[in-house]
């Protein structure tokens, strides 16, 4: 029996090994996404603008739940009409390599291996270009398998990558054309507006060569020249920055310098302090006597000053107020660090990329050991005129803060750059109603990249904070970014950024043990918890959070000129809290989920802000089968509350609705209309309801 029970076991160990294998040579089944939507997802994540321009591939419908994604990535350059395209097939290795190298906009690069299998691939430069860049690898026999899907995680991973790359890049020094000739020294006598005037032999100016004016920041061209001795005869016109830089190509990047910046204060209009030529000896004295340029003065019972070091811009802003009560504010900006490249020619920017990274710090806080105090006798409420009554038991002259300050505007010259400099300008907006403390930092990185006539954002944001809140208050810098070419502004970028709180508390009256009413007020809550009776109980409403809005190229620039400009709100302090999670209340100086208040859940108000129109956050939704979404929506009209909307799917068989609530059903694309009750205000949103992943 021995044997046969040896034999047994020996058939059963190579039949389990065999099953080992064959489980070890079976694929794990890919999850990947359809062509169409990873276009989709490549125009969301990277900013790719809409285009309206004819279609680009005519055997793709324009119901086609993919049209416009197509369009778009057409109109930036990620996919071409010399390959065909079926959105619905699966995404494959070699697509995926295709449209991530057009998206980076790199040049064609070869690892100097061969591939072995993509001969045959229509995508092989930017096969080789991927595997070069380290994006995508090759198996051990230096195959890359074009044909392979790619799984979804996977391909995002490296879509994020090639993200990061274009709108982090750095770029290569290039200077201005050395084809342009100009000359900014000062002639020995005449005036080029005049149209002659002299300058030295050393000058080497000759026809061509254009002239520019330091006062005015004016350009002329020199139309003939003669050459007498030592001295150069010139005969000038009247020229614009267009036709000085009608051709160029100049990129760089570098941190700013303040110290070598030209500044003018915008309180007092005074030019503090003007850019001297590096290494001359008055830019050296002014380095030794003002290593740190301040500038101070008082308005309206507020202290200012502001200072500029080498390495940035700091401001502080204070006031005493009544019951030893202290306002104060304080600001820096540092870091900042502008990225550029710009290519011009035939009249429109061919290619052009704009970016300032920057660090900005902000605190504002009303502080002080004495609370305010109740100037009305309490026992006088009248609990059914709650709102009109407590209001009359307080001051009139609150302890509030609101205020506007330009501070200055700077032009920073760019090294390596002689034509080039950086325009800042500075605005602080600080309000405060009552105790509020809080502090934001903000590592900011925004601006535009121009490809193929059409433009898109680039923006990013780190932020942390510290606050202490029991009433409202906002600090704001609005900073202004222009990239500046001989009197010029090329693009510019305007950020508006910091924090924005709002403290309501609902007032809970109570006679005895019973709750008798309940009514929103305006009065800040500091002040109500800092006076508490038996007569009522506080519990305030908190809504506090991160703003940063972006105007990218205004009308005053090339690009804004040339119809290249956007706007854009980056964070709405709506969504984007600062408060612990979920902790969207204050009950005795404590962050709560819940107010503990009797009745005060129930009383609440679901109420959304004001507007000119229907506003909704989001004009996209992108869902899958199944799924369920609330419509987004930010604001009503004056007159109605978000109880007056109603929505309709134009095909209920792909989304329904019900109320504002969205369910896909099936995959396909929809619009859905919002409008107020009486129909006077409308806003559409589409639908995308994905396939389910392959």
């Amino acid at each position: 029996m021995r044997p046969a029970c040896r034999t047994d076991r020996i058939l059963k160990a190579v039949f389990c090994g065999v099953l080992l294998i064959a489980a070890g040579c079976r694929r794990t089944p890919v999850r990947t996404i359809s062509t169409g939507e990873w276009l989709h997802e490549i125009n969301e994540r990277s900013g790719i603008p809409q285009d309206q321009s004819p279609p680009y591939f005519i055997d793709i419908s324009e119901s086609s739940l993919y049209y416009q994604t197509i369009q778009d990535a057409a109109g930036w350059g990620i996919v071409d009409t010399q390959h065909p395209l079926d959105p619905q097939s699966p995404l494959s290795k070699e697509f995926a390599a295709y449209t991530l190298i057009n998206l980076a906009g790199t040049q064609p690069a070869s690892s100097g291996t061969v591939i072995h299998d993509i001969g045959d691939s229509p995508y092989r430069v930017q096969i080789e270009s991927a595997v070069s860049l380290g994006l995508f690898r090759t198996d051990s026999r230096n195959c890359f398998h074009p044909k392979e899907l790619l799984d979804r995680d996977e391909a995002m991973k490296k879509l994020d990558q090639v993200i990061s790359y274009i709108n982090c890049r750095i770029p290569e020094p290039v200077t201005v054309d050395e084809l342009t000739e100009f000359c900014t020294e000062e002639p020995i006598s005449g005036d080029p507006a005049k149209g002659y005037a002299v300058y030295h032999a050393s000058a080497g100016i000759r026809e061509g060569t254009y002239i520019q004016e330091r006062d005015t920041g004016q350009w002329y061209r020199v139309t003939d020249t003669e050459e007498h001795d030592e001295e150069t005869f010139v005969h000038t016109e009247p020229a614009g920055p267009e036709d000085v830089f009608g051709s160029m190509h100049i990129q760089g990047s570098g941190t700013v310098d303040f110290e070598s910046a030209e500044i003018l204060d915008e309180f007092t209009g005074d030019n503090v302090k003007s850019s001297y030529t590096e290494n001359s000896r008055m830019y050296l004295a002014a380095l030794y006597y003002h290593p740190h340029l301040s500038r101070s003065y008082t308005f309206n019972g507020y202290e200012i000053s502001w200072g500029v070091s080498s390495s940035g811009i700091s401001a502080q802003v204070s006031r005493n107020l009544p019951n030893g009560l202290k306002f104060h504010s304080a600001f820096r900006l540092s870091n900042v660090r502008p990225v550029y490249e710009w290519q011009f020619g035939h009249g429109t920017v061919e290619n052009g990329y704009f970016r300032v990274d920057c660090l900005m710090t902000e605190e504002t806080g009303i502080t002080g050991s004495s609370s305010r105090r109740i100037s009305g006798d309490l026992s006088q409420i009248d609990p059914y005129d709650l709102l009109n009554s407590v209001r009359r038991a307080f001051r009139e002259d609150n302890d509030t803060v609101d205020l506007v300050i330009p501070l200055c505007t700077l032009r920073v010259p760019l090294p390596e750059q002689p034509l080039l400099s950086l325009i800042i300008r500075l605005e602080l907006s600080i309000s405060a109603e009552g105790k509020a403390e809080f502090t934001c930092r903000q590592q900011l990185s925004a601006g535009m990249e121009i490809r193929n006539g059409k433009l898109r954002m680039i923006h990013d944001c780190d932020n942390s904070h510290k606050e202490t809140l029991t009433a409202s208050a906002e600090t704001t810098a609005d900073l202004f970014f222009g990239l500046n070419a001989g009197g010029l502004t090329l693009a510019d970028i305007g950020m508006l950024g910091g924090i924005r709180a709002e403290v309501r508390p609902p007032l809970h009256l109570y006679r005895g043990s019973r709750h008798t009413a309940v009514q929103e007020t305006d009065v800040p809550y500091d002040l109500l918890d800092d006076n508490t009776s038996p007569a009522f109980l506080v519990c305030a409403d908190l809504n506090a959070g991160w703003l940063l809005s972006l105007d990218v190229n205004s009308s005053s620039s090339l690009c804004g000129k040339l119809g290249l400009s956007c706007s854009k709100e980056v964070l709405d302090p709506e969504k984007n809290s600062i408060l612990p999670a979920g902790m969207h209340h204050m009950e005795n100086g404590m962050f709560v989920r819940t107010c503990t208040r009797s009745d005060y859940e129930t009383l609440r108000k679901s109420e959304v802000p004001k507007a000119d129109r229907i506003r909704i956050s989001s004009y996209s939704l992108i869902m899958d089968p199944g799924e369920t979404m609330e419509i987004p929506v930010s604001s009503v009209p004056e007159g109605y509350s978000i109880q007056d909307l109603t929505a309709v799917s134009d095909d209920t068989s792909i989304a329904e609705v019900q109320g504002l609530q969205v369910h896909a059903n099936r995959p396909g694309s929809t619009k859905i209309t919002v409008r107020t009750a009486d129909g006077q205000f409308t806003v559409s949103c589409s639908v995308l309801v994905r396939s389910k992943p392959l």
